[in-house]
């Protein structure tokens, strides 16, 4: 027994989260300060009962020296994220200071009024920028190459719209029915109008509704259109896999998807009108919109994805007021809030638009804004 502490490593707390449709992992790492006292007293508490009143003492002493193993176990790991593979939520509960967050202050329109320290999220890449002007305020790891799950129907929106007659007919395929995931209701061999198709994607979700649209320009056809347009406007690390945004081969950066946000907004900001409607009825179908961030008043328009590769995503744009710098004059803008594996989106979203509202002001004379240095 004394060489058991030696023997083996200690054991990763694994949860699995019911969290509507989906089940996700949630891994528990110890403290950097190692266990307290009490949980350690708690769990040989436990042990002792099981296994005899009179073990209590050898116990208590060796669960101690094991609690310690446990520190220096983890104390000289260091547990890495690495891209497209971690598919397991760091649960720890302390955070570290924030240093990859990089603001833009001095060389645009935004201006940082507080010297507060940045947001703190769970999502490892985010980017908060203005679609109007391009100007990015303020963004963390903003190419990293993440899955982004459905968000990728924005660009399945954009193909469908440019190379598809919108009043045309398709035939729902078999093998589209047949997709994994969230459904439109769709059955198999219906006609329906492509435009109508659009509602279930964009407000739905739904994977059929993704691969019927596909299917109207030729699967492979389709994708290969997919891929083209993100190099066309300059998403150099997008890749498109599958229409819907199931596969883990769906990858993308928050700055590609900030790039596509100013896209939609110039040319086909109908698609955030679509993505606003709460429900929509066509025939025997009734598609409802569940992103809960519509029901932010500011909110404009977007699209939300989940995957258990990808976590939560998004790509949301909202009207936001702003104190116009050195006036009491309020200004709005549309800003983009794009966000990737996020253990939690919509609470993330509202840090960062809090800290934005809180933290910045807007100026007319781009090239003459100084950072403010801590006041408000």
């Amino acid at each position: 027994m004394g060489n058991l502490v030696n023997e083996k490593r200690p054991v990763i707390k694994i949860e699995t989260l019911e969290l509507g449709p989906h089940a996700q992992k949630k891994i528990f790492l110890p403290k950097e300060s190692g266990f307290d006292k009490h949980k350690t007293l708690a769990v040989w508490f436990f042990a002792a009962i099981a296994f005899g009143v009179a073990l209590t003492s050898f116990l208590v002493e060796t669960g101690e020296h094991t609690a310690k193993a446990v520190d220096n176990f983890f104390a000289s790991k260091e547990v890495i994220l690495a891209e497209n593979k971690e598919n397991l939520i760091l649960g720890s509960d302390d955070q570290k200071e924030d240093e990859e967050v990089s603001f833009y202050t001095g060389a645009g329109n935004f201006v940082k009024a507080t010297s507060k320290n940045p947001p703190k999220t769970s999502s490892l890449s985010y980017l908060v920028g203005d679609i109007e002007t391009g100007e990015i305020i303020f963004e963390k790891n903003p190419e990293f190459v993440f899955p982004i799950a459905s968000v990728s129907k924005l660009m399945t929106a954009i193909v469908a719209k440019e190379l598809l007659d919108l009043h045309n007919y398709v035939v729902v395929s078999k093998s589209s029915v047949n997709t994994y995931g969230t459904q439109g209701g769709l059955n198999s061999g219906e006609r329906i109008l492509i435009t109508d198709l659009l509602y279930p994607l964009l407000i739905e979700s739904s994977n059929d509704a993704a691969e019927v649209l596909a299917d109207g320009l030729g699967r492979e056809n389709f994708l290969k259109a997919m891929n083209n347009k993100a190099v066309q406007i300059g998403m150099a690390s997008t890749t498109y896999s599958d229409p819907s945004g199931l596969s883990p081969k769906n990858v993308s950066s928050t700055k590609d998807l900030f790039v596509l946000a100013q896209f939609i907004n110039k040319n086909y900001p109908d698609i955030w009108d679509v993505t606003r409607v709460t429900e929509y009825g066509v025939l025997k179908h009734k598609w409802v919109n569940s992103n809960r961030l519509m029901r932010k008043p500011s909110f404009i328009g977007g699209k939300n994805g989940y995957t258990e590769e990808a976590f939560r995503t998004t790509v949301s744009v909202f009207d936001i007021p702003f104190k116009v710098f050195g006036t009491k004059d309020i200004v709005k803008r549309k800003v983009a809030v794009v966000i990737l594996k996020s253990n939690e989106r919509e609470a993330d979203v509202d840090i960062l638009l809090r800290f934005l509202e809180s933290n910045f002001a807007f100026s007319y004379e781009k090239d003459s804004i100084e950072e403010l240095g801590g006041t408000n």
